[in-house]
Formats: C-alpha cells, structure tokens, sequence
C-alpha cells in the first residue's frame, strides 16, 4: 500500500497487502477490529462501528 498513511512503516504495509486490505481499525487490545478492502469501504465501515459504539457516524 505505497499511498498508505503509515507509508514509512513498511511493516504495516506488509500486514495490509499481504491481506489484500486498504485499512484497518484495531481494537484497543490490539485485536483486528474490521478492514476495508478498498478505499470506498472506509466509511461504511466507520459508520458500523460508530453504530456498535452508540456514536453518531462520522460525517
């Protein structure tokens, strides 16, 4: 994932392509939460999560 944020962590970049995934949210105890597997799938995926948390989803 060259145009990742976490371009400078090449492991992180490792993790996503190796997986096939464009992002992913993380758990406070480090357990994968969700992925996205493209860019488009972000926000449906923040709205899931904002839905689980009780949270209004990000606008």
């Amino acid at each position: 994932a060259p145009d990742s944020a976490l371009a400078g962590f090449p492991e992180v970049d490792a993790w996503l392509d190796e997986r096939g995934v464009a992002a992913v949210i993380l758990r406070p105890d480090h357990y994968v939460w969700g992925v996205a597997r493209t860019v488009d799938e972000l926000p449906e995926l923040l709205e899931q999560l904002a839905a689980q948390l009780g949270s209004p989803p990000p606008s």
